[in-house]
This record gives structure tokens, sequence and C-alpha cells, in this order.
């Protein structure tokens, strides 16, 4: 008797189990309850905005010292994670090799609030973190394509969070801070959901539109040119 063949349609099922049950390939999908947790955090993170309603001093303690031991904890629980010391729930598959997504939301959110203008950090975070969670839900509940849910989740949730907060705390008018807000929103959504190497979106989506809109009051004639600063110069 003859083996089977490669193609051999009897094996099909079982090579089909074998991908459904949980290869490299097919990782298994999140919980709701996973998907919920990651969305949480993303949220959970702004609460680093409280820092520019502090008063200059708490307990004694400059409010600064906040941005480095924020920086401190979430490096001590990567470094644990990745040793093998704590588990961290509700990580997708491939962050089990590289840092994971909390590790570059907190990066961008004390990179935005350590040198960026208070109105850009603040319209940048907030923005980012609504873009990022309704495109990623469009995506993965909804079934949307990418480019769909990037037009839906991410482009026009950016511009309608970031255009208020910047007429609201930017010097900026009306027309340079619609401005800030579509060119923001376009650079954010092109990076969202994308896999770039060793940079991810959670780290890109806040900090590129940022710092476009430093090069845009930069060189735009009548527009206040804010610069990088050191935030905590003025808070100490």
């Amino acid at each position: 008797m003859s083996e089977p063949s490669r193609e051999d349609p009897a094996r099909e099922p079982d090579r089909k189990g074998r991908r459904e049950a949980g290869s490299p390939s097919s990782p298994p999908r999140p919980t709701p309850f996973e998907r919920l947790l990651r969305r949480g955090l993303k949220f959970g993170g702004l609460l680093i905005l409280v820092y520019y309603w502090l008063p200059k001093k708490v307990f004694g303690v400059p409010v600064y010292w906040a941005i480095p031991l924020g920086a401190a904890i979430v490096a001590a629980v990567e470094v644990a994670r990745l040793t093998g010391a704590l588990r961290v729930p509700a990580l997708r598959h491939y962050e089990g090799r590289r840092p994971a997504g909390y590790v570059y939301w907190g990066a961008s959110l004390a990179i935005l609030v350590a040198f960026f203008p208070e109105p850009f950090a603040i319209a940048a975070l907030a923005a980012a973190s609504v873009a990022d969670v309704l495109a990623g839900e469009l995506r993965s509940t909804w079934k949307l394509t990418p480019d769909r849910a990037r037009w839906w989740g991410s482009f026009w949730p950016f511009v309608l969070v970031s255009l208020p907060l910047l007429l609201w705390l930017s010097p900026e008018g009306a027309f340079t801070s619609s401005l800030l807000a579509l060119s923001g929103a376009a650079l954010a959504a092109a990076v969202e959901g994308r896999r770039m190497g060793a940079l991810d979106d959670d780290l890109l989506m806040p900090l590129l539109p940022a710092l476009l809109w430093l090069a845009i009051v930069t060189v735009m004639p009548g527009a206040v040119p804010l610069g990088f600063h050191l935030p905590w110069l003025s808070r100490g």
C-alpha cells in the first residue's frame, strides 16, 4: 500500500484541528475580559495628566519626580515579566518576545509630559488613547477592515478629541488648531495597528502627532513657536 500523499485530503481535518488548537501561526484570540483590560489600561494611563493640576510639591516632594518614578515602576514590571517572575495578563501573542505595549504607552506618556508643551501633550495623549481603543474595537469586534477601522476609529476620533483641547489650551488660533488636529489625526491613523519591528503604535500614535505639531508651529507664519521645554523646571 502506498503512503498517502502530502496533499491527502484525509489529513486536512487533522492539520486544521492542530491550527485551531493553537499553533504559533494561529494564536488564541483574546477573551472579552482581556480586551477590556487592555482598553482600560490605555485609558488608565491618562491619569498622568493629573500631573498638570497638582501643586509644585506633594508631601514635600517635587511633583516632577512622578515622571521618573512612574517610568521606573513600568520598567520593573517589564523586567519581572520577561524573566518569568511575574505574569501579566491580556498580552498579545507576539509580546512574549519583545517589550509589551504598556511599555511603549508608558514611554510616550513620560516623553510627552516631560518634554512637550502642555497643550500638545494633553491633546496628543487624550486623542491617541481614544483613537487607538476605538480602532481596535472596530477591527476586532465589528470586523471592519484595517483601513476602515483607521478612518472611522482613528482619524475622526483623533480630530474630535484633539481639536477642542487645542482650541481650549493652545495659544494658537482656530485655523492653526484645526490644521494641527487634522494633520495629527492623519499621522496617528497611518501608524495605528501597524507592527514596525522594534517600534509600536502605542509609542508612535501620541508622539508623532506632537512632533509634527511642534514642526508646524515653528515654521508657520504667525504661529506661536512653543518648542520643546522642560516642564519640571517651572514646577520645582
